[in-house]
């Protein structure tokens, strides 16, 4: 769908006056769908009953139904919309503690627009929670490890203890199933050597395990919490 021919003077889908508001809206083949549409950037909705579709959103439905049409090309149903919610997620990913007018500043919103923008990201769940991120060594986890994990028990039993184990271990900040010769590959975090001997202990009898190795993080040369966002669509 081409927004540029709706937008007035280079303006952005949402900055206008009015918040957006869902109502039905006619697509070019004479249906209509239930659509987030900014009224300001759309004079053609007062007057023509089926106008080009155009500074839709979010598309809700067909109009009377609760279920989107998803065949339609010219309405937009990613969850993510545009540039905007791009440079929304990039703002958040490094502070999710901004307030709607401090977010809405850095991407050229008005409060009220960029926080409906945020509220449809999490209700589509690409923002899935926002948290506070600490500094390992002030809480004194100086010792990163990866462990890397070999079993020869592959049931469906041997694998669902083994989850369960793994979520038992708070030292255990993620958790992955691997390709390859290693089975498991986890990534624990803990204060000292000493401490990560007695991890391993209490882990090998939690949970049988063919192999075990691990290999010491000796220096962090990048960590970060922020998602590549080149490849969202929208």
């Amino acid at each position: 769908m081409d927004r540029s021919s709706c937008c007035r003077n280079g303006e952005r889908p949402g900055e206008a006056g009015r918040d957006a508001e869902v109502f039905a809206v006619g697509l070019p083949d004479g249906r209509r769908v239930v659509g987030e549409v900014v009224p300001d950037f759309h004079d053609l909705h007062g007057r023509d009953p089926a106008p080009p579709v155009c500074c839709v959103l979010r598309a809700v439905g067909p109009a009377g139904s609760t279920k989107g049409d998803r065949s339609d090309p010219s309405v937009q149903y990613s969850s993510i919309v545009d540039h905007i919610d791009r440079d929304i997620l990039r703002e958040l990913q490094r502070d999710g503690g901004l307030s709607a007018r401090e977010l809405g500043d850095r991407v050229g919103l008005t409060p009220t627009p960029c926080w409906r923008r945020v509220r449809a990201l999490e209700d589509s769940g690409v923002i899935t929670r926002r948290v506070a991120l600490v500094d390992p060594a002030a809480i004194n986890l100086d010792v990163t490890a990866l462990v890397n994990i070999r079993t020869n028990d592959h049931s469906s039993r041997w694998i669902e203890s083994f989850r369960k184990a793994v979520a038992r271990f708070p030292e255990i900040v993620e958790a992955y199933r691997t390709s390859g010769d290693i089975d498991y590959t986890l990534k624990v975090m803990v204060p000292s050597i000493a401490a990560y001997d007695a991890f391993y202990k209490r882990l090998i009898d939690a949970v049988d395990l063919y192999d075990v190795r691990t290999i010491f993080v000796m220096e962090e040369i990048k960590h970060t919490t922020a998602l590549p966002l080149d490849y969202a669509t929208g």
